[in-house]
């Protein structure tokens, strides 16, 4: 059964604490220290994103190149993954990130994948035997019609402009998730997604506009809308202010 079951999720009773590429406040972030200390610290799953290099290896960075992180303006699919190691020594493969968090829940970031980048992406999640505990996050139909193809049990959430008024999109294309966004941020919103059959990640604070919620404030107005989870960049914060001992 998927790790990411919503019967599962309802019995914590508190939304699920996701480590937003790790704890990006205390490691770089999509580093190996990065999801360490995120699940060190409570969380309850974690999320990176994923991008191919020029031989083919997945890695878990978020851009699609290396100026904010190495501050090198090059691009990742430019560069093989020795080359792009060079300039980011803590540059993490997938394969490692998997067998890192093996047993734990994560998300998968495609960001805009194509069909061959999502070819190798779930053949590598399969390859681990990380289907069950994977959350395919799409940007577009598009994306998660291709995620859908490529494997029938995938568990898919849609990261649509639209937010929670995606329900029919969300329908036609099978996913279980919806990221909600910041209009979608009122009890009746929530209860509507929720009677449609989905789940909600919380990807922004109630207050911001597309920053992860990192404030105490925001993860109480979280939890008090009844949110299944929320992507947080302190997810020992957040740990805490549920009441989660670890």
């Amino acid at each position: 059964m998927s790790l990411w079951n919503r019967t599962r999720l309802a019995s914590l009773r508190r939304p699920l604490v996701i480590g937003h590429r790790g704890t990006p406040t205390i490691a770089l972030e999509n580093t190996r220290e990065s999801f360490r200390r995120a699940i060190a610290g409570g969380a309850d799953a974690v999320e990176t994103d994923v991008h191919l290099t020029a031989d083919g290896h997945i890695v878990c960075l978020h851009d699609d190149n290396l100026l904010r992180v190495a501050g090198v303006s090059a691009s990742i699919g430019q560069l093989t993954f020795d080359e792009a190691r060079s300039h980011l020594p803590s540059l993490l493969r997938f394969s490692d990130f998997l067998d890192l968090t093996r047993g734990f829940p994560v998300i998968v970031d495609v960001k805009h994948a194509s069909a061959a980048d999502l070819d190798a992406f779930i053949a590598q999640v399969i390859k681990r035997d990380a289907l069950s505990r994977s959350l395919f996050s799409a940007y577009t139909p598009e994306i998660a019609r291709n995620i859908r193809q490529r494997s029938s049990e995938a568990t898919i959430g849609t990261f649509f402009p639209e937010g929670g008024d995606c329900l029919h999109s969300a329908k036609r294309i099978g996913a279980s998730f919806i990221r909600v966004l910041p209009h979608d941020y009122t009890h009746q919103k929530i209860a509507s997604i929720r009677e449609a059959g989905f789940g909600t990640i919380a990807v922004a604070a109630p207050l911001s506009s597309f920053k992860t919620a990192s404030d105490s404030q925001a993860l109480r107005q979280i939890a008090d809308l009844q949110i299944d989870s929320v992507i947080t960049d302190t997810p020992e914060l957040a740990s805490a202010e549920y009441g989660r001992a670890r």
